[in-house]
């Protein structure tokens, strides 16, 4: 089964090329979150998402969230053990932004365009971060290509 994560402009997430739709906001964070940011440690994951809650309540939430994964995505795609957690093989276009073509990169370079999780400061700070970072390393890059 392939796995695709589409993370400029509004994201998507497909499986054998069926767009996944998640009810669950934080769990569809979760996913995006690990695809930028690769193999995380669990605590940081739970106060990333759930910084509201008590250790407790954050960790559980966490656990929850990964069964869900787990149920969802194929067979063996998320990796977690007592400390960290992590994604199988997938593609992105992110890991493939310096071969887009300019046009493409100009009109879909925002980082998970209109995403967004309530009451969730903590994932909204990174993820004004991470547009930001995203921005400028693509602006560079058509800057590179035009000179």
């Amino acid at each position: 089964m392939s796995v695709r994560i589409n993370l400029l402009g509004v994201p998507s997430i497909e499986i054998n090329g069926a767009k996944q739709d998640f009810s669950l906001k934080k769990t569809e964070a979760l996913l995006y979150y690990l695809a930028k940011e690769g193999i995380t440690p669990r605590e940081k994951l739970a106060a990333l998402l759930w910084g509201d809650k008590d250790e407790e309540s954050a960790n559980n939430n966490l656990r929850n969230a990964l069964y869900f994964l787990r149920n969802r995505m194929p067979e063996g795609f998320i990796n977690s053990d007592r400390r960290t957690v992590s994604l199988g093989v997938f593609e992105s276009d992110i890991q493939s932004v310096d071969k887009a073509d300019i046009e493409h990169l100009s009109a879909s370079y925002e980082f998970l365009k209109d995403f967004e999780v309530p009451a969730c400061a903590e994932f909204e700070e990174w993820l004004d971060r991470t547009r930001t970072e995203t921005k400028n390393f693509i602006f560079e890059l058509l800057k590179n290509r035009i000179s």
